[in-house]
């Protein structure tokens, strides 16, 4: 509250329906970085807060008719796409069967079909040899677990932890899937 009153906050890097600090922007100054994937629905009770921004940053080109919709001019949107690390992410060639990385990292059984999960599924028996893999980080895989425990893939993998080197994780696969 002391920084909304002052007029303090100027960037904020956070969901476009975070509702501690969306009231608290000043108005035409504030930068916000969205770093979540939205609908125009969801973000219309949001509106009249986004509107007054000076900018908000997204990290995909679909995120720009939404914003368009709710009645952001062209020039308060900017793209930029998520930046790698190429001193820490370097190429090395996989080996052996070829191998699919699913980078989308669902936390919720509500982000699966929008992240290809059930796409991955539904295809596995069709993939052969192709391995792919689905790391899971944190969330609801108990409940994904229950959805799938019935189920005996061919293809698919699936694990849960918090990858510490993603770059050897990588490293292990022909090519990754990251659908932002």
């Amino acid at each position: 509250l002391y920084l909304g009153t002052r007029q303090k906050i100027i960037h904020i890097y956070t969901t476009l329906r975070d509702r501690p600090y969306l009231p608290l922007f000043h108005k035409r100054k504030t930068i916000l970085t969205s770093t979540n994937h939205f609908t125009v629905e969801r973000l219309r009770p949001w509106k009249k807060y986004l509107q007054n921004v000076q900018k908000i940053v997204i990290e995909s080109e679909l995120q720009v008719p939404a914003l368009l919709q709710l009645g952001l001019r062209q020039e308060q949107i900017e793209l930029v796409y998520p930046p790698v690390d190429l001193a820490k992410f370097t190429y090395r060639k996989a080996t052996g069967r070829f191998k699919i990385l699913d980078a989308s990292c669902p936390s919720r059984i509500s982000d699966l079909e929008k992240r290809g999960i059930h796409l991955l599924m539904d295809a596995d028996a069709a993939l052969g040899d192709c391995k792919v893999h689905i790391l899971w980080r944190v969330g609801e895989f108990g409940r994904f677990q229950q959805l799938v425990k019935n189920r005996r893939f061919q293809s698919l993998r699936i694990e849960r932890h918090v990858a510490k080197d993603m770059n050897a994780i990588y490293a292990n696969h022909h090519c990754t899937i990251i659908p932002y």
